[in-house]
């Protein structure tokens, strides 16, 4: 899964301080409202060190590219 399209996920990217360093450590969801979502993962534009599951940058909800893609899921 690691390395093809990074996830663009629903939780809010944090605004300022660095959230996910002072946080719950399993499973973070970021903050109830932002402006930015969660990507996760990394992509094959990535370097190696940003291909994990904790990997997480902020993407503008009208962004748009090749190296990121979403999961569908369905609760069971």
């Amino acid at each position: 899964m690691h390395g093809n399209a990074s996830e663009w996920v629903w939780d809010w990217y944090p605004a300022g301080a660095p959230y996910y360093d002072v946080t719950q450590t399993n499973n973070p969801t970021g903050p109830a409202v932002g402006s930015s979502r969660v990507v996760r993962g990394g992509n094959w534009t990535n370097l190696s060190r940003s291909i994990r599951s904790a990997s997480r940058i902020l993407a503008k909800s009208d962004e748009r590219g090749n190296s990121i893609g979403f999961r569908l899921a369905k609760t069971m």
